[in-house]
């Protein structure tokens, strides 16, 4: 009886196990599907030395390479001539201009991405 209720555990245990590998897999690819939804949507304005654009950054983690973006401590004019007061700013491309730091969530739903 002992070795049988061993079984069922270890059995059990594999399947919780393999059910959390494939809802992170699915996770991971789904925030990487929303974070390209919102490059294609909008330009992020920051600066590289601003510790609020750094926290908007750490936000997108490793996918941060995925965001089309702009460093205006590097690219000032660019930034000038986009309207660019206020870092971090997403711009849509619709022009409308998000001032601040957002949560992906939040860029997710204006975006409806």
């Amino acid at each position: 009886m002992k070795n049988k209720t061993k079984i069922k555990i270890g059995i059990i245990i594999i399947l919780i196990l393999l059910f959390s590998m494939i809802t992170l897999i699915r996770m991971s690819h789904s925030k990487t599907e929303i974070i390209k939804c919102i490059s294609q949507q909008a330009i992020l304005y920051s600066q590289s030395n601003n510790d609020f654009c750094l926290q908007q950054e750490e936000v997108f983690g490793k996918k941060v390479k995925l965001l089309t973006g702009v460093d205006c401590l590097v690219n000032s004019s660019i930034c000038s001539d986009a309207g660019i007061k206020v870092i971090p700013t997403w711009v849509l491309n619709n022009g409308t201009q998000l001032k601040g730091f957002y949560q992906i969530k939040e860029l997710q739903e204006i975006m409806g991405c």
